[in-house]
């Protein structure tokens, strides 16, 4: 658990309201004599330990390890043993007899005077001859005065110790939900956020009035030439369009319908593609009834041709796809054609695709990025949701 200063403020103000409960007790039956070794004293620190270290094990260890791990009869055990041993030990019990020890030992000697004077006189015999020692029947020893209110300790149930039990109990429980409930708001807004980002970015990147112009001037020198492929240009450019601006607004689209943009860009990228580059783009494996995040293999596959391809020397772009029963295989492999400042500008929107990933994934991803030897290799694993 990541801690600030405000949430270790806040534990240290509760911790210091709960020690002062016991000293406020005592001050109140005893008039204050005798705090200062109260304090001190043994019963005491044990008192808050117990707890303190209930509190934290609870929260830091039982819930997180077995309870939110789905354990939750390990966590069910683990917590009758500590009532029991809440039960066997009994703080509160055992630092209520070391205030009445205290209570005791702060007795004045003006305060025994008067309650010896207070005390009932035994009745004087009429005859000196009736006097005898007193018998030493056992029958007429006193028992020694109980400890505690009215109870030998040992022989009565702590329910304050118990009650205290359940509260720390309680109280962990429910800062732990709230704590979880928050940061699963704040993942949620900053998948928005990402998402939101990410949307723009392709939108800047690909659908700008740059790449809208190339592909224009494409479609209209194919046109001029007559050549047959004008309409499925003029096609896959408003599928594009239309995915973009209509359909990756939810968290997850259909993955074929995500696969059917790559292919229209990739299409519209050849149209400007001379003959020194070599592009193998392939898909292999059954997409339907799957799921991706929108626009999160684009970053790559623009990557791809925006840094792999070169005007004056061959160009070898590799670009596969597979799709199994349970995950999504992505590679792209190509030459680099860029200096070092331009390739670490063109980093960002990797780091920013890394987030992402980690994010609608964080589990269920694996990207492994290799810069050598002036090539550039990416290998993403995704996990499909079941």
């Amino acid at each position: 658990m990541k801690l600030n200063i405000s949430v270790i403020l806040v534990h240290f103000i509760g911790w210091i309201l709960f020690l002062s409960l016991p000293v406020l007790f005592f001050a109140g039956y005893n008039n204050g004599n005798g705090i200062g070794r109260f304090l001190f004293s043994g019963a005491y620190w044990v008192y808050f330990a117990f707890y303190c270290s209930l509190f934290y094990v609870h929260t830091l260890v039982l819930l997180p390890k077995l309870y939110f791990a789905g354990k939750k009869i390990w966590y069910a055990l683990i917590l009758i043993a500590l009532f029991f041993l809440t039960l066997t030990l009994r703080p509160f019990d055992l630092l209520t007899f070391k205030r009445r020890e205290f209570n005791e030992k702060e007795m004045t000697n003006s305060e025994r005077r008067m309650f010896r004077e207070r005390m009932p006189l035994a009745p004087m015999p009429r005859d000196p001859g009736e006097m005898r020692p007193p018998s030493l029947n056992p029958q007429n020893v006193q028992p020694p005065p109980p400890n505690g209110f009215g109870q030998r300790r040992g022989q009565h149930i702590d329910i304050v110790s118990l009650f205290l039990y359940f509260l720390i109990i309680a109280l962990s429980l429910a800062l732990e939900n709230s704590r979880r409930l928050a940061k699963a708001e704040q993942k949620l807004l900053t998948t928005e956020s990402e998402k939101a980002r990410a949307e723009l970015s392709f939108l800047k990147a690909q659908i700008n009035p740059h790449f809208l112009f190339n592909t224009l001037n494409n479609i209209y020198s194919l046109s001029l030439l007559k050549n047959e492929k004008t309409p499925d240009a003029i096609m896959k450019l408003s599928n594009i369009m239309r995915y973009v601006t209509d359909d990756v607004h939810e968290d997850f689209v259909s993955l074929k319908e995500e696969l059917d943009c790559i292919a229209d860009y990739i299409y519209l990228q050849q149209l400007r593609l001379g003959k020194n580059v070599q592009l193998c783009f392939k898909i292999t494996g059954d997409s339907d009834d799957r799921e991706i995040a929108p626009l999160l293999l684009m970053t790559f596959i623009e990557n791809v041709f925006k840094h792999g391809v070169s005007n004056h020397e061959t160009s070898v772009l590799n670009i596969h796809l597979t799709v199994e029963d349970t995950q999504l295989v992505f590679t792209t492999h190509n030459k680099i054609f860029l200096a070092s400042e331009q390739l670490e500008r063109a980093g960002q929107g990797i780091e920013n695709a890394t987030k992402r990933l980690q994010l609608l994934y964080p589990d269920k991803h694996s990207l492994q990025i290799e810069n050598a030897n002036g090539y550039y290799d990416v290998k993403l694993t995704l996990q499909f949701s079941e």
